[in-house]
């Protein structure tokens, strides 16, 4: 087996689109799934309840349910969208922090939050189990209660 020499810019290219649904509610996005959208300053957020998937399509920031795009940091590397009360509606479970690989279909980014999707842990919760109260179904009935 050969070696070969790791170059930092390797990892930024070969990202996929992920999305991030945060503890609180909020929609974390990489600069990949950004691309894939046309790189907005806003977003639609669409819902289909049957199959628990979320759908995000470009937008005008006039448009009237316009979620606007915020950049994390200078590098322009991750972008957020304030969505709480988007994913308390859904009942998206949000207790844990977890990464979901994103799709495009039809011109909609698509996240299905109906598979558990990897947990982010931050190092301030590192001594938590990532996986406690989270579940499969991704339903969060609010108040911390799981259906």
């Amino acid at each position: 087996m050969a070696f070969t020499k790791y170059a930092r810019s390797m990892s930024t290219l070969a990202k996929a689109p992920a999305v991030t649904i945060q503890r609180r509610g909020n929609i974390g996005m990489n600069a990949a799934a950004h691309r894939v959208l046309g790189s907005p300053d806003a977003v639609e957020l669409w819902f289909d309840d049957e199959t628990r998937r979320i759908g995000i399509t470009s937008c005008d920031l006039t448009a009237e349910h316009a979620y606007k795009m915020r950049p994390l940091g200078k590098s322009g590397s991750s972008w957020i969208i304030t969505a709480t009360t988007f994913t308390d509606y859904n009942r998206i479970n949000t207790e844990v922090a977890r990464r979901y690989q994103a799709n495009m279909e039809d011109g909609m980014l698509v996240i299905d939050v109906s598979v558990p999707g990897t947990a982010i842990v931050s190092n301030a919760h590192r001594g938590r189990a990532a996986t406690s109260p989270g579940n499969a179904s991704g339903v969060y009935k609010g108040q911390g209660t799981l259906q």
